[in-house]
């Protein structure tokens, strides 16, 4: 599984491999470009809101952003929300924002978190963002968008921060493990990119885990049970046994959905995400780049039988493959129902399969 049994120290990936500039924060350009261009043009609004799903590179932009208007240490003043978003170190912020900074020529503030501010604290922040002084920028990093007060949202420039697509943090991955002189099987690589569930950093911290799995000789099949995840290969086996109408194959591998194995419902998002993926690609090709699950092996498959028709029917086994994904997620979506209300998981699972089973086209 890898280049080298030597001894693998952690090195903490995530924060090693941090953005340092824009060009190295993946899947987000659409935001990294127009803040690029507001500090060329020096039109950067005073106040700023990151937001979007964990690990997707907000506060890294933020920083960037930070040491784009002043590279000096003291340009960069960070506040945990959770810790400092009370009144009082509101208060305490109020008097500290009019003093310049030591160098340079602006004074920036991070907000992680800020959705955990308080209604008071952000309540003591509204003249001073309304009215802040000509050196002072702010920056509200959440992941929970819809808890920032409006008056606070009416006077900031608001960028959403996108989940990242598999092949992204597939690249990103690899790059990695070359540079720290590893390399992981295909499976392995696809099984680190879904566990980040469009999240690099959750991958990042994901790789990690799996490279030191590795190195304590764990196989695959471990180290994506570890990880709470089916694994790309996995689902392709499940999908796969179910649209070729392999029934008996599609009964041996279900029993990766026992909770014994994995975490039942986190199988079955992983699943549902899947097939919606591969239905995506299915219908529309060019947006394989673009989902978050592999779905590449499974419409390689689907592309091989197709070969197989005359051609009158290609279409009509194509279409045929569409639906069947829906009746897939459909029926996945009675499944994850019937999990969350009772305990017997593996009467559920059995249900799941039978109707399956009785559901193709």
């Amino acid at each position: 599984m890898t280049k080298e049994k030597t001894e693998f120290k952690s090195l903490d990936l995530a924060n090693k491999f941090r953005p340092t500039n824009f060009s190295e924060v993946f899947g987000q350009e659409h935001v990294c470009k127009l803040l690029e261009e507001q500090v060329k043009e020096k039109r950067v609004p005073n106040c700023i809101i990151m937001y979007g799903s964990s690990g997707v590179g907000k506060t890294s932009a933020s920083r960037i952003l930070a040491s784009m208007l002043n590279p000096s240490p003291h340009g960069t003043i960070e506040k945990d929300s959770a810790m400092e978003g009370g009144k009082d170190n509101i208060r305490n912020l109020q008097l500290d924002v009019y003093n310049k900074p030591f160098i340079g020529e602006y004074k920036t503030y991070i907000f992680d978190e800020a959705h955990e501010i308080t209604k008071a604290a952000f309540a003591s922040l509204l003249k001073v963002t309304e009215e802040p002084p000509s050196h002072v920028k702010f920056i509200f990093v959440t992941t929970e968008f819809d808890k920032i007060p409006l008056n606070i949202k009416s006077r900031s420039q608001s960028h959403s921060f996108n989940r990242i697509p598999a092949k992204l943090i597939k690249e990103r991955v690899l790059q990695i493990i070359k540079a720290e002189n590893f390399e992981l099987t295909d499976n392995l690589l696809n099984t680190v990119v879904q566990a980040g569930n469009g999240s690099l950093r959750n991958s990042i911290i994901a790789l990690e885990s799996v490279i030191t799995a590795c190195m304590a000789g764990q196989t695959e099949l471990d180290i994506a049970n570890n990880l709470g995840i089916l694994g790309a290969s996995r689902l392709n086996e499940f999908v796969s046994a179910y649209l070729f109408r392999n029934f008996k194959k599609l009964h041996e591998v279900s029993g990766m959905f026992l909770p014994e194995k994995t975490d039942i419902l986190r199988a079955i998002y992983d699943l549902q995400q899947y097939t919606m993926d591969a239905r995506l690609c299915l219908a529309m090709p060019d947006m394989l780049n673009l989902v978050k699950s592999d779905v590449e092996s499974l419409l390689i498959n689907v592309d091989q039988k197709l070969c197989n028709c005359v051609p009158d029917e290609k279409q009509k086994c194509k279409k045929s493959a569409g639906a069947n994904l829906d009746i897939l997620y459909d029926l996945s979506l009675d499944f994850e129902s019937e999990v969350k209300r009772t305990s017997n998981k593996e009467a559920c699972l059995t249900r799941f399969i039978v109707k399956l089973a009785q559901s193709w086209k």
